[in-house]
């Protein structure tokens, strides 16, 4: 049996046809691939934006109601009035709060411990007895913190580089 040249070109034609739809096809599967991982990508990118956001809030939140407590610590060594306790047990309660809602086990010690060393205070203990102590992990948490801020504007993989542990100029304190 020979094929005259109209049944060759149309042979020619469903070949063509099929290598065509066959390379569409893995085209468009390379396509979608590369756009699945791009979006999930951007997913995660815009997860950790959020994280960073959030912890960004939470520290700069922090700060402030770090040294709002211990200003109303040191407020109570020449008014101890009700008001003057309830503005200071206020300002433990915020920053045990927000201290618990960061990321790093650093400042979470450190608000606790700043929360449970004024807490002597709100309990009678004669505030200079304790302002040292409550003045020292203030600071080194209000610095670590501030650290921590800086970081949330770097890249997620080189934080550790600017991030250090312990703290620069500290001691990590359990």
């Amino acid at each position: 049996m020979t094929w005259d040249a109209a049944t060759w070109g149309f042979v020619g034609v469903i070949v063509g046809g099929l290598v065509t739809g066959l390379l569409t096809l893995g085209v468009e599967f390379i396509r979608a691939n590369k756009a699945a991982a791009l979006d999930g990508a951007k997913r995660q990118d815009d997860r950790q934006l959020g994280r960073d956001q959030f912890q960004r809030e939470t520290l700069l939140e922090l700060q402030d109601a770090v040294t709002n407590f211990a200003t109303a610590l040191g407020r109570l060594h020449s008014v101890r009035t009700p008001e003057a306790v309830a503005e200071a047990s206020r300002a433990a309660l915020l920053v045990g709060t927000l201290g618990s809602r960061v990321d790093d086990d650093l400042v979470r010690t450190a608000s606790d411990k700043l929360v449970t060393t004024g807490a002597a205070v709100l309990k009678g203990e004669p505030v200079l007895a304790v302002m040292d102590e409550a003045t020292t992990i203030a600071v080194a948490t209000n610095s670590r913190a501030g650290e921590l801020i800086r970081a949330t504007f770097v890249d997620p993989s080189r934080r550790s580089e600017i991030l250090s542990y312990p703290p620069k100029g500290g001691k990590a304190d359990g």
